[in-house]
């Protein structure tokens, strides 16, 4: 009985230790390989679809656009969460300015979804 029990001990701690290694090397593994193209790398759209240089171009104007108005929906979602802020910090919350200020962040929200939508269409 008094061998059986450091021995219980020793096998649950090798199989702890090697179902830890195994788990973090999966997980690793997982992280270190790409997701996916960059299908936003112009050149990668160019070469996958055969794009040509005119087509080419009206791609990079439209991720410019694209750039451009999600550029503008941030900062009016920043711009949104930091009026909350202020509004949280004050000694009494006013209750509907907060909430005005969650409405505008989820209309940038909206809109940067549709306008991605739009992009990818």
């Amino acid at each position: 009985m008094k061998r059986v029990l450091p021995a219980l001990l020793v096998v649950m701690l090798v199989t702890a230790s090697i179902s830890f290694g195994v788990a973090y090397w999966l997980r690793c593994r997982a992280c270190a390989t790409p997701v996916g193209p960059a299908v936003h790398d112009a050149g990668w759209l160019t070469r996958e679809l055969s794009l040509t240089e005119a087509q080419a171009g009206q791609v990079r104007a439209l991720e410019t656009e694209f750039r451009a108005v999600l550029g503008k929906v941030c900062e009016q979602h920043c711009r949104a969460r930091a009026d909350l802020a202020t509004a949280l910090t004050q000694p009494k919350v006013d209750s509907a300015a907060a909430q005005a200020c969650v409405e505008r962040m989820c209309a940038a929200e909206a809109d940067s979804e549709r306008a991605t939508l739009d992009h990818i269409l």
